[in-house]
């Protein structure tokens, strides 16, 4: 987002002047939408520096709370649900724009890993060859897209079991 707006962070700033830089920048732009998706609770705007619509500029922001938006002052809309033609010709849309991704990740993947093997030495090389005849002896192609799905995780991030299984579901693993 920052480039989009063209403000800087260099990440030493405490939380009120990040706001103040938001704000004065924001503040100068006309014309904006602004998005803020799955809102759980009351937000202040102004505290996060983020200043009250100009003309020509809307924030939109995404909530399953009415209490929310009651709490914001926001203009509530309801949005149904789409009847199941509509939601089946959305899946198969999203499903024919992500037929090549399985293909494309393990690709990217491979290569980032043969790219990194080539600045490794030492232990490092040797933990890599221990990963890449793990990877090599899983025939079977979906547990081999499920380990290079672990292995776009950086070192020492722990992976919820729910979101790892929710990524493999969604990649039709």
């Amino acid at each position: 987002m920052e480039s989009k707006i063209g403000i800087s962070f260099c990440g030493d700033e405490d939380e009120i002047t990040r706001a103040g830089m938001l704000f004065e920048t924001l503040s100068r732009k006309s014309g904006l939408v602004m998005i803020l998706d799955d809102i759980w609770e009351e937000v202040s705007l102004e505290k996060v520096g983020i200043p009250e619509p100009s003309t020509g500029s809307k924030i939109v922001l995404t909530t399953r709370s009415f209490d929310v938006c009651r709490k914001m002052s926001c203009r509530a809309i309801k949005v149904k649900p789409l009847v199941e033609k509509e939601s089946w010709k959305l899946f198969s849309e999203i499903f024919q724009m992500l037929q090549g991704w399985n293909q494309l990740q393990k690709r990217n993947a491979l290569k980032e890993l043969s790219e990194h093997k080539q600045s490794v030495n030492g232990l490092e090389d040797e933990v890599f060859q221990q990963l890449r005849f793990s990877y090599d002896r899983l025939k079977d192609l979906k547990l081999q897209h499920c380990f290079l799905n672990c292995a776009l995780y950086p070192k020492d991030w722990r992976i919820e079991e729910r979101d790892i299984v929710q990524l493999w579901i969604a990649e039709g693993l």
